[in-house]
């Protein structure tokens, strides 16, 4: 109920109002609670070991801010403003992604849970056509509101429950050299993913960026977000290599353990930007 109602309250208010409230509303949904701090502490710590308590402290007020500034952005972008927004993505190292179009045969762009992957993905549909998944989030008024507002800003949507279905149409819109998106530093509830080392501990990261590069030979891209100010910034980084020639069985953890690689760099210089706010290891970083 909390955040349909800031749904609702950010869609009806003028922009400076709804950042202003939401300054407000995200650090108290951290002391209630409503936000775990004790995952994402724990989250922050394993990607940032060298902090002291103290910054660490700092560092997750920064976090919870950029979530905030999240939110905000999202009502901007339900609205008239959407495009002062998408102007302000600052995008690095295009040529990887050129050059993996160049291919023809679609791109899968894999990131973390970063800034603001919905803005990325509304600056990207202006020159590519982009399909992207949706985790089926409860209430399911919220999912349906994120799933309009994506499709408004030039994205398909493929409901991520929709099981072998969904990678059927994930594997039909590379066939159309479309770029699929995929947000992919960690597992749905209930679902079991590839074992991995990251950033010191054991996780599971879905299997689908890497199984579906493998099944199309679709270029594997990392991608990382960030703010800087007020512009966002888009990196595109070199391509993960996926032996399509090699059984599933070993291509895919391969490629999946090299994107937990590419995830540890990109968290580590951009710690507060992670929505990181879901358990992620299976055994935590121990650090001294």
């Amino acid at each position: 109920m909390t955040w349909l109602l800031v749904w609702a309250l950010g869609r009806a208010l003028p922009a400076p109002v709804t950042r202003r409230l939401i300054t407000i509303i995200i650090p108290r949904a951290l002391k209630r609670g409503i936000i775990d701090e004790r995952s994402l502490r724990l989250n922050l710590r394993a990607v940032a070991p060298h902090l002291s308590d103290a910054e660490l402290d700092e560092l997750l007020l920064a976090n919870v801010r950029s979530y905030g500034r999240y939110w905000a952005e999202l009502f901007e972008l339900a609205s008239r403003r959407r495009n002062l927004l998408i102007e302000r993505v600052i995008a690095h190292q295009t040529s990887h992604l050129q050059d993996a179009l160049a291919h023809g045969r679609g791109v899968v762009l894999a990131l973390p849970h970063m800034a603001n992957w919905d803005l990325a993905g509304a600056w990207l549909a202006q020159y590519q056509p982009v399909v992207t998944v949706a985790e089926r989030v409860t209430p399911a008024l919220l999912f349906r509101a994120f799933t309009r507002l994506r499709t408004r800003l030039g994205m398909t949507v493929v409901p991520l429950d929709s099981g072998a279905s969904a990678l059927t149409r994930l594997r039909q819109a590379l066939d159309a050299q479309a770029v699929v998106c995929l947000v992919a530093d960690r597992v749905i509830p209930g679902s079991t993913g590839v074992p991995v080392r990251f950033a010191g501990g054991t996780a599971a990261m879905p299997a689908g960026p890497a199984l579906l590069a493998h099944q199309t030979g679709a270029p594997l891209l990392p991608v990382s977000l960030y703010y800087e100010g007020r512009a966002m910034h888009v990196h595109f980084h070199e391509p993960i290599a996926v032996d399509c020639a090699a059984p599933r069985r070993e291509a895919v953890p391969a490629a999946t353990q090299h994107l937990a690689d590419a995830f540890s760099g990109m968290l580590a210089e951009h710690p507060a930007d992670w929505r990181a706010l879901q358990p992620v290891w299976e055994q935590v970083p121990a650090h001294d």
